[in-house]
């Protein structure tokens, strides 16, 4: 799958569309498909090395998405 990475901190040239793999799904959790993600404020602070935590890379920013249950792993 295609993903949004960044594997310094720094300002916007430091994301990548990069060929990541497809998140495994285990026991008590749902892998969504997303169409469409936000870079927020607190990716924008993380990404220049100014969030409260420091980043571990490689990142995949984008926590804000409107997502639809795509598949449940049963407990």
């Amino acid at each position: 799958m295609k993903a949004v990475v960044f594997e310094k901190t720094g300002g916007p040239e430091v994301l990548k569309i990069a060929e990541v793999p497809k998140p495994e799904v285990k026991p008590g959790m749902v892998l969504i498909k997303v169409r469409a993600a936000g870079i927020n404020f607190a990716d924008t602070l993380f990404r220049q090395g100014q969030y409260v935590m420091q980043p571990k890379f490689q990142i995949r920013p984008g926590w804000s998405a409107p997502t639809r249950s795509k598949r449940l792993a049963r407990a």
